[in-house]
């Protein structure tokens, strides 16, 4: 049995791996973006923004061309031009995980009147650094990070 390539020779195909069983449709997490963000930021960044976390939901591992390979999945583009989005959002220097800090802050809280977290704080000698990291301590005893920071 002949094995299909996974590698495009042309930039005008689109990625021939067998279309991902999207578990939330693109239309969807575009739509959940866009409600968290709300209108403070303007519509191109909340598409790629968007875009970006299809890839997430459809890449077996966190770095950019598994990213950008999940999104052409997802979506039916070509690999190529889906890593140059992905990397193109990673490297902007306009998009700061600190201007959507308090939306998903208060998308996580949502309506809870009373939360309980727990602080982590770990320092390395080796190399002077530490971390801190703000979880929120769920009912079934899991935590979410809300927060993270690495100090010299």
């Amino acid at each position: 049995m002949e094995r299909e390539s996974l590698v495009d020779d042309t930039t005008s195909q689109v990625s021939r791996r067998r279309p991902a069983a999207a578990r939330i449709a693109p239309s969807q997490v575009h739509e959940f973006v866009s409600e968290l963000l709300g209108n403070d930021i303007h519509a191109a960044p909340v598409l790629s923004f968007s875009s970006g976390v299809v890839g997430v939901l459809h890449a077996a591992a966190l770095g950019v061309h598994a990213i950008g390979r999940g999104l052409a999945d997802a979506m039916g583009l070509h690999p190529k031009h889906a890593i140059k989005q992905i990397d193109r959002l990673l490297s902007n220097s306009h998009v700061t995980v600190w201007q959507w800090f308090d939306q998903w802050v208060k998308f996580v809280v949502a309506a809870r009147s009373e939360i309980f977290v727990a602080l982590d704080w770990t320092e390395f000698d080796k190399d002077d650094h530490a971390t801190i990291v703000l979880y929120l301590v769920t009912l079934f005893e899991d935590m979410l990070q809300l927060t993270h920071s690495m100090q010299d």
